[in-house]
């Protein structure tokens, strides 16, 4: 279905270009797209992957009971390294390498969602039922340790690694040895602070809410049995307790990331005042139709930048700095500010 999803992108495009009145298109705002959210967001593709994982520790359990036999041994090599051939050649595609072929085109569109799924499943199913050196190798204490803050490195690295982004400029060997070193010192950055935060914040609330909700669950979920009532009585009040918690949660992210609540928040704390407000901002329509249609010039390109600049503010002063506005527009970031 995701790969006929691609072969039908700009039917299923147009469709939602006709029905969806907030429609986004890629070239606009890729990451805030209607492509975006519905092959990398929506639950509709991720769930492919809750079910491949499902699957992948079910045959985990049902083979445990039976002897590796020597085809096997045989077969579980070759399928490692078809995992990692599987990986590497995604990953030079999606970095650029082939791109002007008709599978680039798959598999970068797969890239969102599903590409990498086959490989990690076969990884995780491998070091699971076989005791071999490459099982070994992820058992040791750092590769466990990593593991374990996995998750705060995937809340920290969004902002660690911008510490340590800049500009584009010509490519030689010192604009080279500099880039290698801050992605250097930017995941070596990235690692210490998200270990911090493993220790610091994740360990001991984890253990906090485990031992919480265990109490609950030992002293109120299943207390004793009532003479003449058949079966447990439940009590659903801890239950939807922690439910309506977790949907106050969901809700409060959802709305932290709109505008709306924080623009209610300013009248509330500095009254009714006039405020700008955004509403588009536009850089290098003067150059439009004229660096390439692979490059294109849109208007509102630039809108976010400026947006969280100075809205809800009396009086702003901006300036046009091509690296600051290179966050808000593609055709920027593709370096197109040379021609300008």
């Amino acid at each position: 279905m995701l790969v006929a999803s691609r072969y039908f992108l700009a039917e299923l495009l147009g469709l939602a270009r006709k029905t969806k009145p907030d429609y986004i298109d890629l070239n606009d705002r890729f990451s805030s797209s209607f492509y975006r959210w519905l092959f990398y967001f929506s639950p509709y593709v991720r769930i492919l992957e809750f079910v491949t994982g499902c699957l992948t520790s079910h045959l985990i359990i049902r083979l445990r009971p039976l002897q590796c036999s020597a085809a096997e041994a045989w077969l579980r090599e070759v399928g490692l390294a078809a995992a990692f051939l599987l990986l590497v050649g995604a990953g030079l595609v999606k970095v650029g390498y082939g791109h002007e072929t008709v599978v680039a085109a798959y598999v970068q569109h797969l890239s969102n969602n599903f590409v990498c799924v086959p490989s990690i499943a076969y990884i995780l199913f491998y070091v699971a039922r076989y005791d071999t050196r490459f099982t070994r190798l992820l058992s040791s204490p750092t590769l466990v340790a990593l593991g374990e803050a996995s998750y705060s490195i995937y809340l920290v690295h969004t902002w660690t690694l911008r510490v340590f982004l800049r500009p584009e400029p010509a490519l030689n060997w010192t604009f080279a040895l500099d880039t290698v070193g801050r992605i250097t010192f930017g995941i070596a950055f990235t690692l210490v602070v998200s270990y911090a935060t493993y220790q610091l914040i994740e360990r001991p609330s984890r253990s906090w809410l485990r031992a919480r909700l265990g109490r609950i669950r030992a002293t109120q979920a299943f207390p004793p049995r009532q003479p003449g009532v058949s079966g447990p009585h439940i009590p659903i009040k801890p239950a939807l307790v922690v439910t309506m918690l977790l949907l106050a949660v969901v809700v409060g992210g959802q709305a932290a990331k709109s505008e709306v609540p924080w623009r209610m928040l300013s009248r509330l704390w500095s009254g009714d005042r006039p405020e700008i407000e955004v509403l588009s901002a536009s850089y290098g329509l003067n150059c439009k139709g004229t660096i390439g249609a692979s490059i294109p010039v849109k208007l509102g390109n630039v809108t976010p930048s400026l947006a969280r600049s100075c809205n809800q503010r009396t009086r702003c002063e901006f300036s046009i700095s091509t690296s600051r506005l290179a966050r808000s527009s593609e055709w920027l970031r593709k370096g197109v500010f040379s021609y300008l």
